[in-house]
């Protein structure tokens, strides 16, 4: 049987790892992370965390994104692990006597992100925001539209309060600022 060279098989991983052309989303690892601070309080979350990394079960969800998933994004324009359409996702924040549920959910016509908040255990509010062809309309409990934002053809923004009435508008440049300070928060 004829062995490998040990460097030959180097230069071909550095030869597919650069042959993809891509930086990627790596959303594996990403979502590894995210499952890994679901596992309970912050001791917790740590625990998880270096175990995971010492098993290398990190190293191997990054090297699967790097080599197989950001690949095959780059060259089809998807990634297996998309967010599938018709999808629902809840998050519980706890912080003392306030909670909030946040639940979003993706289908055909488009997202919505449900906010529910709650003080001392009883409902204290809901916010819905809804996105669908360009408008984003956000709405209270007893669906009264609170605001309606709407992108221009340009990439700009109006704002305006539910009868209408502009409240702001934003120019392509600040949008696009607005847009990088959110992301940049996460």
């Amino acid at each position: 049987m004829k062995r490998t060279n040990p460097w030959s098989a180097g230069a071909l991983a550095i030869l597919l790892v650069s042959s993809a052309g891509c930086y990627g989303p790596f959303l594996l690892t990403r979502k590894l992370h995210a499952w890994n601070g679901t596992l309970g309080d912050k001791w917790i979350n740590e625990m998880g965390f270096l175990v995971m990394a010492w098993l290398p079960i990190y190293s191997i969800a990054t090297l699967a994104d790097a080599i197989v998933f950001n690949s095959m994004e780059f060259w089809t324009g998807r990634n297996p692990l998309t967010v599938n359409a018709d999808r629902m996702t809840t998050k519980r924040i706890v912080r003392g006597d306030a909670e909030a549920i946040l639940t979003h959910r993706r289908d055909a016509e488009g997202e919505q992100l449900l906010i529910e908040q709650y003080e001392h255990g009883r409902p204290a509010g809901t916010l819905s925001i809804a996105q669908a062809g360009g408008m984003t309309v956000a709405s209270d409990a007893q669906g009264h539209v609170l605001f309606r934002a709407q992108t221009l053809p340009d990439a700009g923004v109006l704002i305006t309060n539910a009868d209408g009435t502009l409240v702001r508008s934003y120019t392509p440049g600040e949008a696009k600022q607005l847009a990088e300070s959110v992301s940049q928060s996460r």
